[in-house]
């Protein structure tokens, strides 16, 4: 194997006479990466070789399709270039280190982790990143990049220590030892193995696949990656262009993310290796697909799904199918209330935090087979269960859950301002308007009533959880700080009359008492899960059947979310009052509610024919829809409660000449108990049909989904 001096090496890459191709990977090493190099290599220990590809300038100006990233590669003053297939993220680590500057295939801000703050201690040969406590006033630690350049003068460090004079030699012995072997890191030789110049780019991208597919291996995006820089050297730019011009917009998206995007585009897959084979042209076709998708998607986000950045997302990878959808069709209207449905129920169901691979490429391929939302809704609900959210969920939950980005996604559709100044709360500028989370008992408060937030892990997450904080602005948070609720809820309230409800905050004056603090949260809890729950229902059922005109419902079959009935009170078939049909309407819509919410339609028979409202008019003193929704209202009343007769909404529409009343209704975070004579009965919908539960199953039912 042959070897060649670390400092040759830098040179090299310093003179782009080793230049890194464009199918490389870009640096990703982190701090403890860069850290555990320095030491290997400080204690002389393997540390690997480097893969080089030597090329006549001849061989690569003939091949079109080998790029050098950031074109660092002299093709006019040398005769051949190495081409670096492995050993970057050393070459890389080092060169900065040694020459205190990023390599000429790198930008700066190319370099995502601040790796230059690696410091030495002369006496224990330790490497830490910089402390400001531990080595601001201490001349023993030193910084590599600077120990590279300039030798530290040892004497003057020596002099400044409280050392015995008669120890001062030995001192200052050991430590030029140790900065010597720091700085003799780069005469040091390295070895390299070296790719037959004879072979193909095809065949190096073949070799660069093998090595990384050993040891600690690239991921396998970056290796299909590769095999599309082979095809298509621009590639890997148009990437990284658009990703800077994404991050203007505040959506930041990895090369994983592109990868996984424009290989469900081209291949209708998930899994990488499908992608290695395609073709130029169809990267292209792909590529012009998946800019324009992007464009689209993050215009949606930002105007109907009230996402401003990628923060407001625990995972990009739920984008994918999305861009994926998009891609092949701009969804409209209802469709895209049902894409936001599966993808606010993605998230907080965490659907891709694990066998990620695998969830896409049942989500991708079902949409290639299907292209429409209720495939990825029925995947979400098969795999995750019914996205919806209970108090129990909320529950001893902090801020790094999904939960709370839902809340706050709510909470922006609902109009929420800044309680200080008023300012929505979505897109902030500047440092001091930046959107923090803020505990609505401060911490001070709690803290000094009682919660032991240093030692207690109960009390620490209590103390934190999702139901007492809230999104404000840097602004409006240090203008509250340390006071308490009582305190300054009512000025909040006055200031900016209805923020305290947009933000789910218990008007009960009482609950705002920190001796009240546990109520609180409880029925905060219910109310961030109540709205949640409510929104996602609206993209189903409120706003969706706001899209489908009665007429349209009707052509429909009878369904989870849908029931005819022919009439309120009137019985077609004794043709008279019959009490027990309000009763039957009552139970589907309570059905409704104990479920997934739903449309029921009145004055429309089982077989879809329209039967009208005259008849049940007929029966009312007032004979007109005021008197029929008045009488509907009453029935629900009696029957479900007066509190819950926020839960539906009621229109009336003219099909055919005849009246058709036409009930949306949500779901309900709470129980729906049909009041009966006898005892309380309670229904779900399942299927086409308003199945009775026994109470056993009843409370069984509860526990696992409300």
């Amino acid at each position: 194997m042959a070897e060649e001096k670390i400092r040759t090496l830098l040179e090299d890459v310093r003179d782009q006479e080793l230049a890194l191709p464009e199918f490389q990977r870009e640096f990703t090493w982190d701090r403890d990466q860069t850290k555990e190099l320095m030491k290997s290599l400080f204690n002389e220990y393997p540390t690997g070789s480097l893969l080089v590809w030597n090329l006549s300038v001849e061989d690569v100006k003939v091949n079109q399709k080998l790029k050098f990233k950031n074109d660092a590669a002299d093709l006019e003053h040398v005769k051949s270039i190495d081409v670096l297939l492995d050993g970057q993220q050393r070459l890389t680590t080092l060169y900065m280190y040694c020459f205190g500057e990023v390599p000429p295939f790198y930008n700066e801000n190319e370099i995502e982790e601040n790796v230059w703050d690696l410091y030495f201690n002369i006496e224990t040969a330790e490497f830490e990143y910089f402390k400001k406590n531990k080595m601001a006033n201490n001349p023993l630690w030193v910084s590599v990049v600077e120990c590279f350049n300039e030798k530290p003068n040892l004497y003057e460090i020596v002099e400044v220590l409280d050392i015995d004079d008669e120890d001062k030699h030995e001192f200052h012995k050991k430590l030029d030892e140790n900065v010597s072997k720091l700085r003799d890191i780069p005469k040091r030789n390295y070895p390299i193995q070296k790719v037959p110049s004879n072979c193909g780019l095809g065949e190096a991208v073949e070799v660069f696949d093998l090595i990384n597919s050993q040891g600690t291996p690239l991921s396998k995006a970056d290796i299909a990656l590769a095999h599309m820089t082979e095809s298509w050297p621009e590639v890997r730019r148009k990437f990284k262009a658009k990703k800077e011009e994404l991050e203007d917009k505040n959506f930041e998206f990895d090369l994983t993310f592109m990868t996984r995007c424009i290989n469900g585009i081209v291949t209708g897959h998930a899994e990488f290796e499908k992608i290695h084979a395609v073709g130029e042209e169809e990267l292209k076709e792909g590529w012009e697909k998946l800019t324009d998708a992007l464009d689209y998607l993050i215009s949606l986000l930002r105007h109907k799904g009230y996402i401003y950045t990628t923060d407001d997302l625990n995972t990009t990878n739920v984008l994918v199918p999305l861009v994926v959808y998009i891609s092949k069709e701009k969804p409209v209207g209802s469709e895209i209330d049902k894409l936001l449905y599966w993808m606010y129920g993605a998230l907080f169901k965490r659907r891709y935090s694990s066998q990620t691979d695998q969830l896409l490429e049942d989500d991708i391929s079902s949409l290639i087979d299907e292209l429409k939302p209720e495939v990825l809704i029925n995947n979400l609900k098969e795999d995750e269960g019914e996205p919806e959210v209970t108090p129990q969920a909320l529950d001893m939950r902090g801020v790094g859950h999904p939960f709370y980005d839902m809340m706050c996604i709510v909470a922006r559709s609902k109009g929420a301002v800044d309680w200080s100044n008023g300012l929505p709360l979505r897109e902030t500028i500047g440092d001091n308007y930046k959107i923090q989370r803020h505990h609505i008992f401060p911490r001070s408060v709690l803290t000094n009533n009682g919660y032991d937030t240093g030692e207690s892990q109960h009390d620490k997450k209590r103390v934190n959880e999702i139901a007492n904080r809230v999104p404000l602005t840097k602004s409006g948070n240090l203008d509250i700080f340390n006071d308490a609720p009582e305190e300054y809820l009512p000025k909040v309230q006055e200031k900016n009359p209805g923020a305290l409800e947009k933000l789910f905050v218990p008007q009960n004056k009482s609950l705002w008492k920190v001796e009240n603090y546990e109520e609180f949260l409880d029925k905060r809890r219910e109310l961030i899960v109540g709205e949640i729950n409510k929104f996602m229902n609206s993209l189903l059922t409120e706003q969706g059947a706001s899209e489908f005109s009665t007429k349209e419902l009707i052509k429909e079959e009878e369904g989870e979310r849908l029931e005819f009935k022919s009439s309120l009170r009137y019985d077609f078939r004794r043709e008279q009052v019959n009490k027990e049909l309000e009763k039957a309407v009552a139970k589907t819509v309570s059905g409704f509610m104990n479920s997934n919410g739903g449309i029921l339609l009145i004055g429309v028979n089982d077989n879809g024919e329209v039967e009208g409202l005259q008849k049940d008019y007929n029966t009312l003193r007032k004979s007109n829809r005021d008197g029929f929704e008045l009488q509907l209202t009453q029935v629900l009343e009696k029957y479900i409660g007066k509190g819950n007769l926020h839960k539906f909404s009621t229109t009336f529409e003219e099909v055919n000449g005849k009246d058709v009343c036409k009930i949306v209704v949500d779901s309900s975070s709470k129980p729906v108990y049909l009041e009966a004579e006898d005892e309380d009965e309670f229904y779900v919908r399942q299927g086409n049909s308003t199945r009775p539960y026994t109470m056993s199953e009843a409370q069984e039912y509860i526990d696992d989904n409300m």
